[in-house]
Formats: structure tokens, sequence, C-alpha cells
């Protein structure tokens, strides 16, 4: 540490320390009551929120349940450095309510609360939470919907639909078409079908006004070639039913007593279809993008109910094009907010279309714990939404096919199965042929989770089954197989051969080390076929199966049918794409509080009501965790403040030189933002803005967003940023203080009652006040004066 000159006590610091020697010296009679320590209640206490109140009771008998001062003692000796704690006033139980010269962070406040409750004198010590009224759905399967409620994963709806329920909105759904379902029928409106591809529609007749979802289903090969050379897709998959599950997230019917609740519950949904069996072509996805939004395509009827909002839960690997732009800016010209999912394939969302596009909504996804969900792509999104994490099972293996075959049609095959511990086949999970022939080893997966459910306790193998005619040979090599199950990461032993058949069981001679090929790792492999000769070889291995944790994913509407639609029903499913419609249910609510906001004003609203991740996001998730309560109590506010985030200069704000930036430390969201301080340097610097609370409003709360970024080491305050309301009498009341004590990583949200002040024009002020050594940064962004 440099050289300070002269030692630096702050006057906090020594009255802390006179507090502490006083309280040893305490009189007989203050202690002689004392017991076990008190309960402290920490549990309610989160990371995206700031407390200045609490609840402290002192044991009967003691000296500061009777004495003033000597209650007065004890919340000093306890408070944090450079806090001051002052008695409110006393509960109808007895206990006190105090208030703390300026909000804690969860850290501070629960040291707070221990520091209380470790005294024997104290009875109990707690936050003091505002309970607010919160509407509770009464369809049967709500509980399991735990992306909705206030946990740490999940978005905050309860209290947002105290004020909201989406209606008059119209939530556009462009995927695969939607399907009967009495949880959504009521809430549909008319839609229509973009795909123009007859067969990838297996409608018959290409575009129509026809929606519904005729299933995607695909067998192996349906889809052509992959790079590789591998059939696309590698293995046959039933049909999602994924519009008809994104859409009952946005809007299913809710308090009907059955099934699940929608975000938005009396928004409707439109189905705009544009994925078909192998998925949709930009062209028309452009289009339905352009005809959702109110605009004219040719050839297609007026839509007569334009969507308010379009949720895009599709993409792939590739750049913006310029054709998606401009879809998206006429949608967004026509004021439709566009929100689309950030893609499942765990790297920089940059690299995925349409989510890479300006202008868009793009939302990555998280787990019931908050974190990043592992497949989530992550960077440049706009924000996270749960979406869920279920536990995926992957069999993986690395095959060899090599033939003297010529012809151009299957005649070797292998199959991959899923038995019994019998041995009868329950699917087969792929197909390969002398048609997939390569120069070497190819890595090839498939999913068994859909396979797997109601299967948990089960013992079940996984089988490769080599079928050769007469003729002449194909050889089908196999090395390192895996089955991970998403807690292991390989269920299976001898996974590449090395021990022999250890593991495995296969036919004389099926698994050795010859050198006629080479293995993929180390020297042994199992190598099936090659003969010539009519006949079937086997190698298979066992495995337990345990449980696939589909509840961590994201409950929905679907249709049971494997192909075709068959009857309606309720699945788990993850992904980003189950993320987007949360946003886009939310976006539903906001208007339904302010039918003028402007996607614009949306897009900054749901950053600014964000609130951290609770889990860990590594790459990056955007502003934060969607908070839909935060979000619907902003959208239905009035908004006082002038240039909120700085990204107009100064403009509205009076600040000293410096103070407004795009430099230094990263801004919140975009790139301007105010930071005083800094400089490390004996100085004061100031921003203010003058603001009109009207006197019909009854609440107005001051918002923002700050980072404290400090060299200082010591739990000691040296810096400090304080908050001034100078009232329309020239008064100045000091709403609190930070300090380099309330250092942080990231941004923090801070929030002051300006309720009193409603009638006045009020100035806020902004100090700080950095000594002459370390420095401190005190970064503001996202600010805020929200009246109702």
């Amino acid at each position: 540490m440099p050289s300070r000159g002269i030692p630096r006590t702050p006057a906090a610091l020594l009255v802390a320390g006179l507090l502490v020697a006083g309280a040893a010296i305490a009189p007989a009679q203050a202690t002689a009551n004392l017991a076990q320590p008190g309960a402290a209640t920490v549990d309610a206490l989160d990371t995206a929120e700031r407390y200045d109140q609490f609840i402290v009771k002192f044991r009967a008998g003691t000296g500061p349940k009777q004495e003033p001062g000597r209650r007065a003692d004890a919340f000093r000796a306890a408070a944090p450095p450079g806090v001051e704690v002052s008695e409110s006033r006393t509960l109808a139980v007895g206990a006190q309510v105090v208030r703390t010269s300026r909000p804690l962070g969860k850290g501070d406040a629960e040291r707070l609360i221990r520091a209380l409750a470790a005294r024997g004198d104290v009875e109990y010590a707690e936050p003091d939470v505002r309970a607010e009224a919160a509407l509770v759905p009464n369809d049967s399967r709500y509980a399991d919907q735990w992306h909705y409620q206030s946990g740490p994963g999940g978005a905050r709806l309860p209290v947002a639909w105290d004020w909201a329920d989406g209606d008059g909105s119209v939530v556009a759904v462009l995927d695969t078409g939607g399907s009967a379902h009495p949880d959504l029928d009521a809430n549909t409106a008319a839609g229509y079908d973009f795909i123009s591809d007859s067969a990838e529609a297996r409608d018959g007749d290409g575009r129509d006004a026809d929606a519904a979802d005729q299933g995607d289903w695909t067998p192996v090969g349906a889809c052509g070639r992959n790079d590789d050379g591998s059939p696309d897709p590698a293995s046959p998959s039933d049909s999602s039913w994924h519009g008809t599950h994104v859409a009952g997230t946005i809007a299913a019917v809710s308090d009907n007593n059955a099934g699940v609740a929608g975000v938005a519950p009396r928004a409707r949904v439109q189905h705009v279809r544009v994925l078909g069996r192998c998925g949709g072509t930009t062209a028309d996805i452009v289009d339905g993008i352009v005809w959702a939004s109110g605009g004219a395509v040719p050839g297609v009827p007026a839509n007569t109910t334009p969507a308010h909002v379009i949720n895009m839960s599709l993409g792939g690997f590739g750049p913006c094009t310029r054709v998606y732009q401009d879809a998206i800016d006429s949608a967004v010209g026509r004021g439709t907010s566009v929100v689309v999912a950030a893609g499942n394939d765990n790297r920089n969302a940059s690299q995925d279309s349409p989510g890479n596009c300006s202008r868009v909504i793009n939302v990555a996804a998280s787990n019931t714990q908050g974190a990043r969900s592992y497949y989530s792509n992550f960077g440049p999104v706009d924000l996270t939404a749960p979406g869920g994490e279920i536990a995926t099972k992957t069999l993986s293996f690395w095959l060899w096919a090599r033939t003297d075959e010529t012809a151009p049609a299957a005649i070797d095959t292998l199959d991959v199965q899923l038995t019994t511990q019998a041995g009868t086949v329950l699917q087969t999970l792929a197909t390969y042929s002398n048609t997939d022939a390569t120069g070497g080893y190819v890595k090839r997966s498939v999913s068994l989770t859909p396979h797997l459910r109601d299967r948990t306790g089960q013992t079940l193998a996984i089988r490769f089954v080599a079928r050769e005619n007469n003729g002449l040979a194909t050889s089908f090599i196999i090395d390192d197989v895996t089955l991970n199950d998403g807690a292991t990461p390989n269920r299976l032993t001898n996974p590449s051969f090395e021990a022999g058949q250890l593991g495995w069981t296969a036919g004389q001679g099926l698994i050795g080390n010859w050198p006629d090929a080479p293995a993929r790792t180390g020297t042994w492999k199992a190598w099936l076929g090659g003969s010539g000769s009519a006949g079937t070889t086997t190698i298979a291995q066992q495995f337990l199966v345990t449980a696939v944790n589909e509840h961590h994913g994201v409950l929905s509407t679907i249709n049971t049918g494997a192909t075709v639609p068959v009857q309606p029903g309720y699945r788990y499913m993850d992904g980003t794409s189950m993320a987007a419609p949360h946003v886009a249910g939310v976006i539903a609510l906001m208007l339904d509080a302010d039918p003028d906001l402007t996607p614009a004003q949306i897009e900054a609203l749901l950053k600014e009501t964000v609130r951290p991740l609770p889990g860990a996001c590594s790459g990056g998730c955007g502003a934060g965790l969607l908070d839909a309560r935060e979000a619907v109590d902003a959208a239905g506010s009035g908004q006082a403040l002038t240039n909120r985030g700085f990204e107009s200069g100064a403009t509205g704000w009076t600040a000293d030189p410096g103070v407004i930036t795009t430099s230094g430390l990263a801004a919140r969201t975009g790139t301007g933002k105010a930071l005083l301080g800094g400089d490390g340097t004996e100085r004061t610097e100031r921003l203010s803005q003058r603001v009109t609370i009207p006197a019909d409003k009854t609440m107005a709360f001051l918002r923002f967003w700050l980072r404290v970024d400090t060299l200082e080491t010591e739990n000691v305050v040296y810096d400090t940023l304080r908050v001034d309301v100078v009232d329309s009498a020239g008064r100045t009341t000091t709403l609190g203080t930070m300090s380099n004590v309330d250092k942080s990583s990231g941004y923090v949200r801070v929030n002051f009652d300006l309720s009193g002040y409603a009638g006045q024009t009020i100035t806020l002020r902004f100090t700080s006040e950095e000594d002459s050594s370390l420095r401190t940064s005190f970064v503001l962004d996202d600010t805020s004066v929200t009246v109702s």
C-alpha cells in the first residue's frame, strides 16, 4: 500500500471503537438476563435487492429493552462501517423497527442481522421485507411451472399478474404452427401458413390460411446429407409440436382449473407457420415477419390482427443477412417488438442468426438456479430468461464405415438399438449403411432422452447390430463409445475396448487390436461385418437408467402424437426456444400496463428492470435475468427523468466536466454512463437533474444501477457517493450514502422512495467525495424516476 502521509482515522471508525470498548464494561444488570444468541433470519435476503429497514426484538428484562439509549448503542456497535442505524418505531409485539442511513446489499444486511442476533440480549433480528399481493392461478399443473415463480430461476410473474394479464395484445409465434388444445384455443387469433414447399408443409398445398401444425417428424436422411456425408437426421425423430409449446408459455388460458398457465393469460397468440419437416427457409420466415407485423406480402391476404410482439424461437449459424434485417426493421418500424432465441450451441451468440440482427431482443436461457443453462449461447444477448435444463442423455461413438460396395443403395447396414435387459428392441436409434462409407472415423451422436422417460431405475442396453449380404464386404469399425447421462460423463465400462470384452457382450473375434485398421485411440476397437458373407454380428452393453429430471425443464402445451396430431397434452422442454416466449409474454403484460410503449422503450425497460443472475454465467448473459414484476411495474409507471441512460450525452443533466462519458469502465447498457470519482485525488464531483413529481401520483421511486470500483482494500469508508434531494423550498435531504466499502464486480440496483415529494419540482443530486489516495469510481447507469 502506498504511503498515506497523515493516517486516515475516520470519525465513524473512532466512534465504533469507543462503543465496542464501552460494551465491554456494561453494568452487570444489563447482562444478568443474557441467554443464548438470538435468531437471525437471513434466508429472505436477495442479492438483487437492497435493504434499509430491519426489525429487532430485545429480550425482556435486558437493558436495551428498557432503555432507548442502550438500544442505540447496540445498533451502532452492530452497524457496518460508515452506516448509521436509527430506531424508527416500536411494533405492537414489542420489537423495534430500525432504519439504516443507506440501503445495504445482501452481504452487509446479513452481517448487521447476525451481529445483532449474536448479542445475548436480542431475541431475534430480521429484514423488514415487503410483502405484496400475488395472484396465484388455479391451473392444475401451475405448481410445476417453477419458471414463473419467485425462486432463484423464476421470472417473478405472480405479482405482475396483479397489474396486467396481456389483454389486448397479439403475439405472433413464427414456428411450426399450432395444434388444437383446450388451454390455447380460446386465446388463438387467425394465423397463416407461409411454408411454400408443400412437401415440407405436409399439407399438400403450400401457403394457405391454415396454420395448423401437421407434424415435423423426420425419418433417417429425410433432410439430405450433412457435410461429412452422414444422413440428416442420423436417427428418426418424432414431431416436436414446438410451436404449440412456445404458444402455451406465452398465452395458455389461466384459472381454468386445468393444465398450465400462460405468461400473458389474456393475450392472443397468432401462429405463423414457417417451420416444417426439415426446418424453414429464410424466404418463408422473412415473409412471415412482415405479414405478422401488419405489412403486405404479395399473394397473401392482409393480416387483420397485426401482432404487437413477434416470437422467433428459431435460428441457425451465420451472419444476419440483409434480407433478415430488412424484414426486422420493417416490423419494428410498424411498432412490433421482435424477440429471438439466442441459440443452443453453447457458443457466442454473435454466430447465430437472426438473433445477431439489430433491433431484436435476443434471449439466452437459464436453469432452475438462475445460472446460464449449459447449452445456451452467450455474449451479445440482451437478457436471460428461464429456459430450463433437463439432464440430456446422449450416446456418442466414432464410426468408420469401409466398403467394397459400389452401388448407391444400402446393402449392408449397422443398426444402433436401445433394448431391454432381455434384448427386446425398444427403439432403433440410428441406421448406417455402406452408403455412409468414409475415409476415417466420424463422430456419431443420438439423443436417448426422449426414449428414457419413465424408465428411471431400469437396466437397458445399447446394441450395435451389423447385417451383411453375400457379395462385397462392408466393415463397421467402432471406437470410443460414450453414454453421457447429464450427471456422469460416461455410464459405459471399457468404452475404448482397451480391456478387451470387459463390460461388453460380443461374438468371438469382434473386439481386438488387428493391424488392418487403426483404432481411433489406443489400439483396440470393435469390428462388425467385413466378411462379405450374409450374416449378423452384434456387440452390446447394459446400463442403469438414471433420472431424466424433466421437471427442470419448462412445462407447456403440446400434442401427444408421434407423427400426426392425436390429442392435446403437456410436456417439459428446455432451450432458448423456451426462454424467448417468457420475454414475449412479459412484453404483452407491459403493453397491457402501457399500450403506447415503443419497441425501443420496451427493450430499454426490460434491461433496466432485470435482476442479477443468482447463478453463474460464463461468457455473458446480457443485462441480467428477466423480472416480470419489475418490468410491468416500470411499464405502468410514468417516467420523470430525461436521458436516463446517458446515451444523449449531458441532455437533461447538470454535471461537472467529464462525469458523463463513454470511456473508462463499461456502461451497464449502451455506451453512456456517469462516472463520479475515480481520480485518486482529493476531489468532489456532482451530477444532478430537476424532476417534477405530479401531485396526483401516490408513489414515486428513484432507481439507478451503481457499480463501485475501488483500489481501497480496507473495510473502512474513505470515498463516498451521496444521493440528495433538494425540495421546492430549497431544503436538502440525504437519501443515502454509498462508499468504497460497497465495492462490487458489477452493477447493483439502488432504490429510494420519493413518494413524499408529490406535487414538487425537486433536484436529484449525486455527489462524490474522494480523498487523496487510492481511487474509487462510482459508475451510474440506467437511472429512472417512476411515478404511479
